[in-house]
């Protein structure tokens, strides 16, 4: 149950984590503190997106240095005489429209202002500009050029908090609340030259505007490309008649100052220094185009970056996610942000803000690592804490390298269970004095302990001069018996070096028994809630314990269960030895001797001891004796042989008993 609820407890902060930060997000786009960010994102479309076509039907005169060099005129004292010659010009070549980007609210000489009003009524296509006073009055051209014109607009400017000139606003209110459109509403309205109840505000956010319907209450521009990028001529080529009229003809024609030393130039998306005569070329062709950027409601944009914070708060529902991972799930969100956000603005000319959604999705990503990170330190202290007296460093590795996730309670798995035991421990015992015991134990499990943990072994306990050790959990194996058996032998291999290291006391040497067993087991962390150990119970560790002991009776080295030997009967030689019940258990196991050479005597041996083993259990006791009196003759002292003659030897000088068994029955544990 506790479990349970610390499990729910940690996907209710891994939920709350993954939905706060968008949240967070949201509320900081919300307030404008990303708004210098998000800019520098939209910004960066345009870079990606690249030049685009420009609209045709616009074309602008450009009154540059090329224009004054010519005149040797300064920009100041630019004759308006000149813009009359330019009407006449202009409008004589078939232009549609003939757009002023200038201000001509002062008078100059009433010969040069007078050849411009008379030119301009003559034309009857001339846009004037003007523009919003500080003290909330617009400031028109001089009624002499209003009264010819078509029609006027004003080019007032608003710049975003980073100075760039992104958006156009549609109209000004004056002081007595009189509504001025802006230079390039106007053009378009009298360029598709439909009525004024075609100007319509029914949608709170949008604006009718004759065909069109525009984002309401100013409209982001969709600049094609930098400056320059619309066709154009200088001024004074069009005076000189230095120009070809198929360029003129029908078309919206944007008269401005361009020169270098102006100060109408402006920072935009594509570029760091615009005229505002391009701007306006920019403007007007996003509303002919219907081209212009629109945003997302504000609702609908808060739903994607939830979204977003939700995708990159995936990992933190993974069990262990590789820092390999994290990085292409960043890479890979952050692809998909990108060009979905690309998509939209290039094709369908929508701003999809990618700046909050990366910070949601990445800043996720980012919390959810180092949430897996804090959760795999405390996980390895806790594994360490735990396994690490028990099994080698590399199981400890191995586990949380592979983010193994171990079973703390008790469960019940197959295992091999492994008991060993030093013979005739007593009388080294009474023998030397306590400090040399503990030297010569010490020497001693540092070699058995070694053995278990190159194989991958669990220690499970020390007990007297006893070794119990397990194996197949934590690191769960499919070979366990056969990691069990290597270990055996490698802890016999030991011993021997041992006894030859001339490290233990003058006349002292070690032998052990080793017992092995597999079968299901209890394994776990048990215990009190003081104190607990990682341990294996049940019946199966009782068995590996007798058959440890067996080695006594039958005088061998190492014996193995017919549990284990199925496993491994083919990587070592083994020779059955045969067929006990233990106290306590009814189903009777058969054992074998795990020979520790693979040599042609001990070949012979098996081959022998077997056939007398099979004759015993078929009654032939003479032939057994027989056949185990060679093994004794050619090959020497064998403690099987031994005991099984002397009991052939018993059952043939006494009367045959007809209840009589091969199967050994131990009474003694």
């Amino acid at each position: 149950m506790n479990k349970q609820s610390n499990k729910q407890r940690s996907i209710s902060f891994r939920l709350l984590l993954v939905i706060v930060v968008p949240l967070i997000i949201i509320g900081l786009n919300s307030t404008g503190t990303l708004e210098r960010l998000s800019l520098l994102g939209y910004d960066w479309l345009f870079t990606l997106r690249g030049k685009t076509p420009v609209n045709n039907a616009i074309f602008l005169v450009k009154q540059d240095e090329a224009s004054t060099d010519f005149y040797n005129v300064r920009l100041s004292d630019w004759p308006r005489s000149y813009h009359a010659r330019l009407v006449r010009k202009l409008s004589g070549a078939g232009a549609d429209l003939i757009v002023f980007d200038y201000d001509f609210s002062r008078p100059t000489t009433i010969e040069e202002d007078t050849a411009f009003a008379r030119a301009i009524a003559d034309a009857g296509n001339v846009i004037l500009a003007n523009r919003l006073l500080p003290s909330g009055e617009i400031a028109q051209p001089i009624p002499a050029f209003t009264d010819g014109s078509l029609g006027e607009g004003f080019f007032d400017t608003v710049l975003d908090k980073d100075g760039y000139w992104r958006r156009m606003i549609y109209m000004n209110l004056t002081r007595d609340g009189y509504v001025y459109f802006s230079l390039p509403m106007a053009t378009v309205e009298i360029y598709e030259d439909f009525p004024e109840n075609q100007r319509t505000l029914d949608d709170p956010n949008a604006l009718g505007w004759g065909l069109h319907k525009l984002p309401f209450p100013d409209m982001l521009i969709n600049y094609s490309g930098p400056d320059g990028s619309y066709p154009s001529i200088s001024y004074y080529k069009i005076l000189e008649n230095d120009f070809d009229p198929s360029l003129i003809k029908g078309k919206i024609i944007l008269v401005g100052n361009t020169h270098r030393l102006g100060k109408d130039f402006f920072s935009v998306p594509t570029d760091k220094r615009m005229s505002g005569l391009e701007v306006h070329a920019n403007a007007i062709a996003s509303i002919l185009d219907d081209r212009f950027i629109r945003t997302l409601s504000l609702r609908t944009l808060n739903i994607l970056i939830l979204a977003a914070g939700l995708a990159g708060g995936i990992i933190l529902f993974l069990r262990k996610p590789e820092l390999r991972t994290n990085i292409i799930l960043m890479a890979t969100g952050s692809g998909v942000i990108i060009l979905s956000s690309w998509y939209f603005f290039v094709s369908q000319f929508v701003w999809v803000d990618l700046v909050p959604l990366l910070l949601a999705f990445l800043l996720n990503i980012i919390i959810a690592t180092a949430y897996h990170w804090q959760i795999s330190r405390q996980r390895e202290k806790e594994i360490r804490g735990l396994f690490g007296h028990y099994v080698s460093r590399n199981v400890v590795d191995a586990i949380l390298s592979e983010n193994i996730q171990v079973k703390l309670d008790g469960h019940r798995t197959e295992v091999t269970i492994l008991f060993s035991d030093i013979r005739g421990f007593t009388p080294i015992s009474e023998a030397l004095a306590p400090a040399e015991l503990g030297q010569l134990l010490n020497l001693y499990f540092d070699e058995m302990i070694a053995a278990v943990f190159k194989y991958d072994g669990t220690l499970d306990k020390l007990m007297g001069d006893a070794v119990m050790a397990f194996f197949g959990s934590p690191l769960e194996v499919t070979d366990h018996q056969r990691q069990a058996c290597k270990c055996a032998q490698d802890m016999i291999q030991r011993l021997e070096k041992l006894n030859l290291s001339g490290k233990l006391p003058p006349g002292v040497t070690i032998k052990i028994g080793i017992g092995l067993h597999t079968g299901e087991a209890i394994v776990g962390n048990l215990g009190s809630s003081e104190f607990a150990d990682y341990t294996v119970i049940g019946d199966t560790v009782n068995l590996a314990s007798r058959i440890e002991g067996l080695n006594k009776r039958y005088a061998t080295t190492i014996i193995i269960s017919e549990d284990t030997y199925q496993y491994v009967k083919g990587d070592y030689l083994y020779r059955e030895l045969d067929t006990v019940r233990v106290k306590g258990k009814e189903e009777p196991k058969r054992i074998y001797e795990m020979m520790l050479e693979n040599s042609s005597v001990n070949k012979l041996l098996v081959e022998l001891y077997e056939e007398a083993l099979q004759l015993y259990r078929d009654k032939q006791w003479d032939e057994a004796i027989t056949c185990l009196q060679q093994i004794l003759d050619d090959i020497g002292n064998d403690g099987p042989s031994q005991r099984l003659i002397k009991e052939c030897q018993r059952l043939v000088s006494q009367a045959e008993d007809e209840n009589w068994s091969s199967i050994t029955t131990l009474d003694e544990k």
